[in-house]
């Protein structure tokens, strides 16, 4: 319906649901599975150059996302640890005096702001 041209397909859905029926008796077995004709065209295209083509193009892009969020949790966790030491530094930062902008955490972090009532 959306552009997909469902007749291609239609090999794989008669598999998948001879796979899945209810019945033990009439479910297909494995070696028939292996057998089915949209198998068999399956393992033939799977030795063609564009399937390989496209599956190292596949097997990158997941790589890349994979690692995307990979690096992109290590960075938040970073910042965390980062805001951490700054609110351990402004707890124990016996050089701070209450004229000293540059030591005064409690701005940066938002420590010590009363916090307004809720209504």
């Amino acid at each position: 319906k959306d552009g997909i041209d469902t007749a291609s397909y239609a090999g794989a859905i008669d598999l998948i649901r001879q796979m899945l029926h209810l019945d033990p008796e009439k479910r297909i077995s494995a070696k028939k599975a292996l057998q089915h004709e949209y198998m068999s065209t399956y393992i033939e295209n799977c030795n063609t150059q564009a399937f390989e083509e496209n599956f190292v193009k596949d097997w990158i892009s997941l790589k890349k996302r994979l690692t995307k969020s990979s690096d992109e949790i290590k960075e938040k966790e970073r910042g965390i640890k980062r805001k951490a030491m700054l609110m351990a530094a402004a707890s124990t930062n016996s050089t701070a005096t209450a004229d000293d902008a540059l030591y005064d955490m409690g701005d940066i972090l938002g420590v010590g702001e009363a916090k307004k009532p809720k209504v």
